[in-house]
């Protein structure tokens, strides 16, 4: 700085100031250039997933549980979208009169779902039908994000069939909407796929959970909060047993891969309209259910859901 500057700025700061001054404009070049990062489907790439761990090079696990509020952001979008009375609406509301058989009060069967005391619990009462749909929606949701955010994102043509909407200023665009009219882009732009694990899949992860045992060279000291569970009454036919039922997601302290629940909580649904993997709320013998699979018949209250997921390509 010259001679005639120090003194311009001397007159107008002192020392102290001058320096913070100087701080400040570095600063903020700083955070101006790095607001000019262009941003591409490889840099989404190496940041991973949201709310996601990442199992092995190629699976992501989401590490909660799909929670309440997750799901009625999904039925807020897909309200505005089609219309409260839309069969598209109705097909994505939980039933919630499964808490009967648990509750005599009926306080959860009109609280569980919507009372935001709950909104951090899993949402339960879910078929399978039901969560692929869901899962489907949140990839092409996460893809426009990502398609607007690079300046990629077409216009969207309403003309043909009724379509979701975000916000005017963020487009939606479904996975196959978009290679379909831009098949140039096939191979070289990765999108993030979500789906319901297979077993297979929940193998992997257990397998993966072992050797990140194996792996921790330290012992961590759990400092994570448990909460009590609430206590309700099973009501059946013969007796009426006290249980505790479903906790808070983030309950307790993740496993080795920074996993929550994956062997409490609620049983998850698995790609097979039959059964289920891990243990529950309602199970005897929770620590020898999470490598074998359960039968599971209809929506419940005890069966949640996560996603898994991974980069693709289209067409792979």
């Amino acid at each position: 700085m010259s001679l005639s500057y120090s003194c311009f700025f001397s007159s107008i700061f002192n020392e102290t100031q001058l320096k913070y001054f100087l701080f400040l404009t570095v600063f903020l070049l700083f955070i101006g250039c790095r607001s000019q990062k262009k941003w591409t489907s490889e840099n989404y790439m190496s940041k991973g997933a949201p709310n996601m761990v990442q199992v092995n090079d190629s699976l992501f696990c989401d590490k909660t549980e799909i929670a309440n509020i997750d799901w009625l952001f999904y039925e807020y979008c897909i309200r505005k979208d089609f219309g409260t009375f839309s069969s598209e609406f109705l097909s994505v509301l939980p039933d919630t009169m499964l808490w009967n058989r648990f509750d005599q009060t009926e306080r959860l069967q009109d609280q569980y779902y919507r009372y935001p005391g709950f909104r951090m619990y899993p949402v339960v009462g879910l078929s399978l039908s039901q969560a692929r749909n869901y899962a489907e929606w949140r990839t092409d949701m996460v893809f426009s994000s990502m398609m607007s955010n690079i300046g990629r994102l077409p216009e969207r043509n309403n003309n043909n069939r009724k379509s979701p909407n975000t916000t005017e200023n963020e487009p939606y665009v479904t996975v196959k909407e978009y290679f379909e009219s831009h098949p140039e882009d096939i191979g070289k732009i990765s999108y993030f796929e979500y789906r319901i694990p297979t077993e297979k899949d929940w193998i992997c992860i257990l397998q993966n959970l072992e050797i990140a045992k194996l792996k921790e060279k330290r012992i961590k000291k759990r400092l994570c909060k448990e909460e009590e569970p609430l206590s309700i009454s099973v009501i059946s036919v013969n007796d009426t047993t006290a249980l505790s039922m479903n906790n808070h997601i983030h309950n307790g302290c993740p496993n080795a891969l920074g996993i929550y629940n994956l062997n409490s909580n609620v049983a998850e649904l698995i790609n097979d309209d039959r059964y289920t993997m891990g243990s529950c709320w309602i199970d005897e013998k929770p620590m020898e259910a999470i490598r074998s699979k359960a039968v599971i018949n209809h929506p419940n209250a005890y069966t949640g859901f996560r996603c898994v997921g991974s980069w693709k390509k289209w067409g792979e």
